[in-house]
């Protein structure tokens, strides 16, 4: 799964723990192809999902290293990639995706400015307050929403709010939590959270009964919980469950007899279509080779083009695209399941 703006969703990274002996790292994203029946909102999927026994660059490398082989097709100029900040998944995700949008949750943000400045200030001072509602109140640099109001928000602070702070969190913020929040607001996303992310989380803790599962067992609870994003999106489909296809995509709805109608394959066909974004290729003039073409053929990394058509993410590998890949540090095992 992809998550490319503006239509798209940012599609964010967080790893569970306590689901069995290894770690389990689930992408998650809003589907916006698809709304709830009672809300309107866009509900929350799974994408690939990464099993692993370590939380190195290294270990890292082996899922972003495969998703970004999966999606070369596709325009990493549109991607926007989110996370808690943990220094090995965004190293690997900043290798592998060069051109991409990464965001960093506001919240964990907010939350380590808050640690920093107790340490040095105390929790009760006013100056602490006052720093803090600067940086994340409702009126802050939080609520900047695109670079150059952020620039003169943070230009503004440096002289005023965070002037007489201790030099280990001056420099502190102005090396650390300004360069993620302008990252943020470059995005469009300055308030982004991993909320998401965390609550799928909790929805694995849960299918397991809050109990550590044996790899087998924990593989084949994540393979049942990804098929019923896949049937549900098939009753949307049809007009029918909890959700419904947006507006945009109503013209891939059926009928209920005819989707019963339908072989296994043409079905799969037909939620391709719907789902599934279209892969660029090239073919050679006598036809022996055909390859994926890079939308940022030719482009330096940021170099973007006013006049290209903004796609809306889906699926590069099915219609949801989970992939599982099972990592014992240098010995790997990838499944689609």
């Amino acid at each position: 799964m992809i998550a490319l703006k503006p239509d798209g969703s940012v599609l964010g990274f967080d790893k569970t723990y306590s689901l069995g002996c290894m770690y389990v790292t689930p992408s998650v994203y809003n589907n916006v192809a698809l709304n709830r029946t009672r809300t309107g909102d866009h509900p929350l999927f799974m994408g690939p999902i990464f099993v692993h026994s370590h939380s190195d660059n290294q270990t890292y490398n082996q899922f972003f290293g495969h998703l970004s082989g999966l999606l070369m097709g596709c325009d990493f100029l549109q991607l926007r990639l989110g996370s808690d900040d943990e220094p090995a998944m965004c190293k690997s995700m900043k290798h592998f995706f060069p051109r991409a949008h990464f965001l960093t949750c506001s919240r964990h943000l907010k939350e380590n400015c808050g640690r920093k400045i107790d340490e040095v200030l105390g929790s009760s001072s006013p100056e602490q307050r006052a720093v803090m509602d600067a940086l994340f109140g409702t009126a802050g640099l939080i609520s900047c929403t695109e670079v150059v109001s952020f620039d003169a928000c943070a230009m503004k602070l440096q002289t005023a709010e965070l002037r007489n702070t201790p030099a280990v969190f001056y420099d502190y913020v102005l090396r650390r939590v300004f360069p993620l929040m302008h990252q943020n607001a470059l995005s469009g996303n300055s308030k982004w959270s991993n909320n998401n992310a965390e609550s799928v989380n909790h929805v694995l803790k849960q299918a397991i009964d809050w109990r550590p599962q044996q790899l087998p067992e924990l593989i084949r609870i994540l393979h049942k919980l990804v098929e019923s994003q896949y049937t549900e999106a098939n009753r949307a489909m049809c007009a029918v469950g909890d959700f419904v296809l947006r507006s945009a995509f109503v013209k891939h709805r059926h009928t209920i007899d005819s989707w019963r109608l339908f072989t296994a394959k043409q079905r799969s066909k037909v939620v391709a279509v719907c789902f599934k974004i279209a892969q660029s290729t090239s073919t050679a003039s006598d036809g022996t080779i055909t390859v994926p073409t890079t939308p940022g053929k030719g482009k330096k990394p940021h170099q973007q083009n006013e006049n290209a058509p903004k796609n809306h993410f889906e699926s590069q590998e099915g219609p949801f695209g989970l992939t599982v890949t099972v990592s014992q540090r240098c010995h790997i095992n990838a499944q689609r399941l």
